[in-house]
């Protein structure tokens, strides 16, 4: 079962600047293990947002190990960017 712990406290800073951009976001962290997915340019991205001290929880090592699409830690609004634009 899934156990929701607080979010980061990068998290609305980095979904703020996404949308001024012009992304699409939605905040699923309270409901999944991964923090948002963020529509752009035609594409989804997964992102689970840490803050860079932290690390992953095993169930979150597990999910990122066996999933088939793309799913990144990121830190900042610059990570995020740097997956999208590649």
């Amino acid at each position: 079962m899934y156990n929701r712990q607080r979010s980061d406290s990068n998290q609305a800073g980095i979904v703020k600047e996404l949308r001024s951009i012009g992304c699409s976001v939605l905040v699923i962290s309270a409901t999944c293990e991964v923090d948002i997915i963020v529509g752009w340019r035609g594409k989804n991205y997964l992102f689970e947002i840490k803050r860079i001290d932290k690390e992953l929880r095993p169930n979150q090592k597990e999910l990122h190990a066996s999933w088939k699409g793309q799913i990144d830690r990121v830190e900042s609004f610059e990570n995020c960017m740097k997956i999208m634009e590649d």
